[in-house]
């Protein structure tokens, strides 16, 4: 039980994360596309740079999200798996979490 709302709370942590990171990105671009007319060497570099590692940024987004994704169908497999190899442990556990939700429930 611990373990899911663990995995719930760093799920809801990165999805703030990212869309944090998103609105960032999107405010650097909207930004080089307001400048994008101001002209002078030191200029160019700067935004070059910034160009070059918003798309890093970009990158580093996807692969954190192919990443996570294929551990999330990963544990789906290994659950899946298990609960066939053992289903009345996996019944006992079910039901132990919902004895412990419901007592949970009832002290509030």
């Amino acid at each position: 039980m611990s373990r899911r709302t663990d995995t719930r709370d760093i799920s809801n942590a990165s999805d703030h994360v990212l869309k944090n990171v998103r609105g960032f990105v999107g405010g650097v671009e909207e930004l080089l596309r307001a400048t994008a007319h101001f002209s002078g060497e030191g200029l160019a570099a700067a935004r070059s740079r910034v160009e070059g590692q918003v798309e890093d940024l970009r990158e580093s987004i996807g692969d954190a999200q192919a990443f996570a994704l294929d551990q999330t169908r990963r544990a789906a497999h290994d659950t899946d798996r298990y609960v066939h190899k053992k289903p009345w442990q996996a019944i006992g556990i079910a039901m132990a979490a919902g004895v412990v939700l419901g007592y949970l429930s009832n002290r509030r």
